[in-house]
């Protein structure tokens, strides 16, 4: 899937960004195999990976953290919703000279998601480390997902 743009309104001249995100499924070994179609009692989850570059690269670095939620809006007639986040420092950026790459991972363990039809986004959002949230955002809208279950 293409990397989206991040929103950086009012900064979009000082600093830009990308963000995506797929969805795995755990294989028996281990590994994270991109899927769509999740048996219910697998682990699997969301990687994210963004990149912000600009000249306000070393502020960021210093006095923001950005909070990572995956919204899971279930498109069956029970419409449940889940919700989990995680917060990630900017300080744990990989630096490049012009620019800082981030990663992110939402393991969810087996069976804590009713089999059914989802439709996964994420939203990548910066906020003050004290709390309070900037105008930067990135958003990934991804293809929906199947977790199944066997009769």
């Amino acid at each position: 899937m293409k990397p989206t743009e991040f929103e950086t309104a009012p900064f979009e001249s000082v600093c830009t960004g990308t963000v995506e995100a797929f969805t795995y499924e755990q294989d028996n070994i281990g590994t994270d195999l991109p899927a769509r179609l999740i048996h219910h009692d697998q682990v699997w989850g969301v990687k994210v990976s963004w990149v912000m570059s600009g000249t306000l690269l070393p502020i960021v670095k210093s006095v923001v953290k950005f909070v990572t939620t995956l919204y899971l809006e279930d498109m069956t007639p029970a419409e449940n919703e889940y919700q989990f986040s995680h917060e990630v420092p900017a300080t744990s950026g990989d630096a490049e000279p012009d620019k800082l790459t981030y990663h992110d991972k939402f393991e969810i363990p087996a069976l804590q998601v009713p089999a059914g039809t989802y439709k996964p986004t994420v939203v990548v959002q910066a906020y003050l480390i004290n709390g309070n949230p900037l105008p930067v955002a990135g958003f990934v809208e991804m293809r929906q997902l199947l977790i199944y279950q066997e009769i």
